[in-house]
């Protein structure tokens, strides 16, 4: 009776999937694959140091991020002052935020020996990430590249990547180098279930 149960529950569910569309938010082709520049960022911070991407809990602390809030892990001291807000100033993996579903957001500090003008930041930026951006917007206080984000396909983890910059010539942060939060958001697990559920569906017609 129990296995007659247990092969009804199964059924039911591959008769769902079979007749519902699997979300296509998140489809492996939507994730360009990475290019040389990425592949050298994540290889020095995440590959070279032997940590995953999305870190493991062991490896979070290994990097000596702290619990701040729920869900959200963070280096001591990794926020600086500069007027009247407070900026990114610790160069590495600094900030993981998890959001859930499945989702991770890592930040990554890159640091400047200098500061950079709006147009040097962006060319630096977008050269070390394969021209990926067309474009930026600088609010005084911040600069975001254009496109918001883009995505990739690095090592078969499906990414999305955005950035915004800080300290740049002239604007009002009062820091004095340049800083790229570059933020990268892990969505493989929502792809893998994309993935199964294609499985599934064509496991049942």
């Amino acid at each position: 009776m129990t296995l007659r149960i247990f092969l009804l529950v199964i059924s039911s569910a591959l008769l769902l999937y079979g007749k519902e569309l699997c979300p296509d938010d998140y489809t492996p082709q939507s994730f360009e694959i990475a290019g040389d520049g990425i592949n050298d960022l994540l290889n020095e911070y995440f590959s070279e140091k032997k940590i995953n991407l999305p870190p493991a809990s062991n490896q979070i602390k290994k990097l000596k991020l702290i619990q701040i809030v729920k869900n959200r892990f963070q280096l001591s001291n990794s926020m600086k002052q500069s007027g009247r807000g407070y900026y990114p100033a610790t160069p590495g993996i600094w900030r993981i935020d998890i959001i859930g579903n499945g989702i991770t957001v890592i930040h990554l500090l890159v640091k400047e020996p200098n500061k950079l003008s709006e147009t040097e930041s962006f060319n630096n930026y977008n050269d070390m990430l394969d021209d990926s951006f067309n474009d930026y917007d600088n609010q005084a206080y911040a600069m975001t590249m254009l496109p918001d984000e883009i995505r990739r396909n690095w090592n078969n983890h499906y990414i999305s990547i955005a950035v915004k910059i800080y300290g740049i010539l002239g604007d009002a942060t009062q820091l004095d180098k340049t800083y790229a939060d570059i933020i990268i958001t892990d969505y493989s697990k929502l792809v893998l279930r994309y993935i199964d559920c294609n499985k599934i569906k064509k496991a049942h017609k």
